[in-house]
């Protein structure tokens, strides 16, 4: 069966997770989100889904109409590691994003 030239490839995104330091207060980590959509998704063309509620910071990023990129979750993880709010963080693998 041939594929339809009218159907897009997957699109992709990926997960990211940040445990917050000890003692952060809620200021704090409005202001920590707000130079993260600041930064690294604004500046990169991404957005994001919301997450579950964690111990931290939970989403799913991607870019709209196109797919996030290898560069995408490396600037995003360069990023997180020069943050002294964030204990700890995890930027997951490139997956599809469902539809």
């Amino acid at each position: 069966m041939e594929r339809s030239p009218f159907t897009s490839a997957p699109r992709l995104g990926f997960a990211v997770h940040f445990r917050l330091s000890d003692g952060l207060d809620e200021a704090g980590a409005l202001e920590l989100w707000e130079d993260f959509v600041a930064g690294p998704l604004e500046g990169r063309g991404l957005t994001c889904l919301d997450g579950a509620l964690t111990d931290g910071i939970e989403r799913m990023l991607h870019r709209p109409g196109a797919s996030a990129t290898e560069d995408d979750r490396r600037a995003v993880r360069e990023w997180a590691r020069r943050r002294g709010e964030i204990a700890g963080y995890d930027v997951g693998p490139l997956s599809t994003l469902l539809a």
